[in-house]
C-alpha cells in the first residue's frame, strides 16, 4: 500500500467517526444542560474531545501524507504522531475543565432523572461502541497510531457513558445528589488514564524510541556471506519505520553480490515486520585473512 492510499483510507475513517462523535457530543451536552446532570455534561465534553481528536488526526494526516523533501528527508509521518499526542493533551484539558465544575455541583441537590436521559445515553453508548470497534479494526489493519490512539479514546468514552448510566439509575432510586459528583470524579479519572496512555506512547516515538529492537531484526538479516553485523538501528513510527544495517563482508565480494544480499534482507524485513518503510544496508570490508595476505 502506498503512503497516499494509506493516508486516504485513514482520513476516510476519521471523517466518518468525526460526524458520529459530533452527533453524540451534541446530544449529551444538550441533555446535560437541560437536566442539570453534571456527569452527562462531562460525558458530552469527553465526546466533544473525541471529535476534536478526529480533527487533529485529519490535520496531522494532511501533513504526514507529504513526500520527503530537503527539510524532512525521512518524510512527514511524525505529524500523525503529533496529532495523536494532541489527542492526549486535549483529554487532559477536558479533565481539568470538568474537575473545575465539581465545586459548584457540591452545593446543589440531586438532579431530576427522566426516561429521556436513559434513552439518549443508551443510544449514544451504542454509537460509541460502534465507533471504537470501527476505529480499532481499521487502525490495526492499517497500522495507524493515530487511529489506534483515537479508538482507545473512544473506548474510554464507552466506560464513561456506562458509569453515567449507572449513576443516573442510583440518583433516580435514592435521590442522592453526591452520586453525580462521585460519577464525575470517575469520569475525570478515566479521561486522565486514557490521556496518559496516549501521551506515553506518542512521546516514545517523538523521543526516537526504536520501533523494533535489534533482537527482532538480527534473525532476519542472517546470511552465509555476512561475516559480522556491525550495527543495527531502527527509527520512526510503527507504521513508517526506517532500518539501518551495517554489515562486514569479505573484501573480495563484488557489487552484484552485495546487491543480492541487500535485496534479500530488504525483502525479509518487509515480509516479517509490519510498517517497514525503508531499509538501508551499508557494507565494509573485513580484514583479509592471513592466507589472503600477499607475500612479497
Amino acid at each position: 500500500m502506498t503512503r497516499d492510499d494509506y493516508s486516504r483510507q485513514v482520513r476516510r475513517v476519521f471523517s466518518v467517526t468525526l460526524a458520529l462523535n459530533l452527533m453524540v457530543a451534541l446530544a449529551k451536552i444538550v441533555l446535560g444542560a437541560l437536566t442539570g446532570v453534571l456527569a452527562i455534561t462531562a460525558d458530552g465534553v469527553h465526546s466533544l474531545t473525541d471529535a476534536s481528536g478526529n480533527v487533529a488526526g485529519l490535520i496531522g494526516l494532511r501533513f504526514a501524507a507529504k513526500p520527503p523533501d530537503e527539510d524532512h528527508p525521512y518524510g512527514h509521518a511524525r505529524y500523525e504522531t503529533i496529532a495523536a499526542l494532541t489527542i492526549g493533551l486535549l483529554l487532559l484539558l477536558s479533565a481539568w475543565e470538568i474537575g473545575s465544575e465539581l465545586i459548584d455541583r457540591l452545593s446543589n441537590g440531586a438532579p431530576q432523572i427522566t426516561p429521556l436521559i436513559w434513552a439518549v445515553l443508551l443510544a449514544t453508548l451504542t454509537v460509541n461502541v460502534f465507533v471504537s470497534r470501527y476505529q480499532r479494526f481499521h487502525g490495526q489493519r492499517l497500522n495507524s497510531p493515530a487511529l489506534i490512539a483515537d479508538a482507545r479514546h473512544t473506548q474510554s468514552d464507552v466506560w464513561v457513558t456506562l458509569a453515567v448510566i449507572v449513576s443516573t439509575v442510583l440518583i433516580a432510586l435514592t435521590g442522592w445528589g453526591w452520586v453525580d459528583v462521585a460519577t464525575t470524579l470517575i469520569v475525570v479519572g478515566l479521561i486522565v488514564r486514557a490521556a496518559w496512555q496516549i501521551i506515553r506512547e506518542t512521546t516514545r516515538v517523538l523521543a526516537d524510541t526504536a520501533p523494533y529492537t535489534a533482537e527482532q531484526i538480527l534473525p532476519l538479516i542472517d546470511h552465509p556471506q555476512i561475516e559480522a553485523v556491525e550495527r543495527v538501528r531502527a527509527r520512526g513510527t510503527p507504521d513508517a519505520a526506517h532500518i539501518d544495517v551495517d554489515l562486514r563482508v569479505a573484501p573480495n565480494m563484488t557489487v552484484s553480490e552485495t546487491a543480492a544480499i541487500t535485496d534479500t534482507i530488504r525483502q525479509r524485513l518487509h515480509d516479517e515486520l509490519d510498517g517497514v518503510e525503508e531499509v538501508e544496508v551499508h557494507y565494509q570490508a573485513a580484514a583479509p585473512r592471513p592466507s589472503q595476505v600477499a607475500v612479497s
